[in-house]
């Protein structure tokens, strides 16, 4: 997965002089030999990004956010270098967007969206008052994942900042993600409801207040 990320940044990257694209090589071939196996081609790669500043001159700002990073950048730090608005709020989204997604099927297969209720899992809060996060994620918890509703939604997530709940009747659910992922003891709410139009289920997804994360 990192070589796929890092192929597109290095691609993207638009690079004046070659100068940043050596320097974005460097930061890279560490994890690039790690990811591959083996040394990755430096000539080529330098070469992409250097091309890539005719096709995509706006791009030259990804290749300074990574650049900016300090140390080895992280798969998820150049994820949010591709899409400067995609930080790490997002994740939240795109979780309960394919919970959405899920909700919806069952709701073509069934007529009702899947039924229960289940309160914000995991049960502790991510950043802070949990002994078992790293880096403000919420571990792996197998056990909060089998209750019946999660298991309806075919929902479950991998080490995240934020945490969900569900709730629905089959006529209409609210889900929602809550998270600290800055530690600064505010939280944020992502709320996705869904709802019946005529015969046709309807989500809407109400974002946080932007800057809160």
């Amino acid at each position: 997965m990192l070589k796929q990320v890092a192929i597109v940044v290095i691609a993207l990257a638009g690079c004046k002089g070659g100068d940043k694209c050596e320097r974005m090589f460097d930061k890279l071939a560490s994890g690039l030999a790690k990811d591959l196996g083996h040394a990755p081609d430096k000539a080529k790669m330098i070469g992409e990004c250097r091309e890539g500043l005719q096709k995509h001159p706006a791009s030259e700002k990804m290749i300074d956010c990574v650049l900016a990073i300090s140390g080895e950048p992280a798969k998820e730090d150049m994820q949010k270098c591709m899409d400067p608005e995609d930080r790490r709020t997002p994740a939240a989204a795109k979780q309960l967007n394919r919970l959405g997604r899920t909700a919806k099927d069952a709701f073509a297969k069934t007529g009702a969206f899947p039924q229960g209720k289940v309160a914000l899992s995991p049960a502790k809060e991510c950043c802070y008052g949990n002994p078992d996060a790293k880096q403000g994620k919420c571990p792996v918890d197998a056990a909060a994942w089998q209750d019946p509703t999660w298991k309806a939604l075919d929902f479950s997530i991998e080490p995240s900042l934020y945490r969900y709940s569900y709730e629905s009747d089959g006529k209409t659910f609210t889900a929602l993600a809550v998270g600290d992922a800055d530690c600064d003891t505010n939280l944020a709410t992502f709320t996705l409801t869904g709802t019946i139009e005529g015969s046709a289920p309807k989500v809407d997804l109400l974002s946080p207040p932007k800057g809160t994360y």
